[in-house]
């Protein structure tokens, strides 16, 4: 997968059926809602999401004591808004929001 800090792609749920692929199967833009069990109810937590840039795996948290991110909208109806902007820091420099079920760079 060619590293490109500047794409725009679609965010989509990733395709392999049950969670999460191996890393050859993960494309720029996939993500997995991650829940977590309370009282044997499922609970949504955040998304596990490949780096729209390289596709490598970032967890990004929108429930829980300390969110960081705000949800809005549906990943399935590609209607999927994040704020702030996602920025991975610390692996390709992708930089940017998702709006509207796409990611965007800045």
């Amino acid at each position: 997968m060619q590293i490109d800090p500047k794409r725009t792609v679609k965010a989509t749920r990733d395709r392999v059926e049950g969670g999460l692929g191996g890393q050859d199967t993960d494309l720029p833009g996939e993500m997995v809602p991650v829940v977590h069990l309370e009282d044997g109810v499922e609970v949504p937590w955040g998304y596990t999401v490949f780096c729209p840039g390289c596709a490598e795996r970032l967890s990004l948290q929108t429930a829980g004591p300390e969110p960081h991110w705000t949800a809005t909208g549906d990943l399935d109806a590609g209607t999927l808004t994040l704020t702030p902007s996602i920025h991975h820091q610390n692996g390709c420099g992708w930089h940017g929001h998702l709006v509207e079920g796409t990611f965007v760079p800045v």
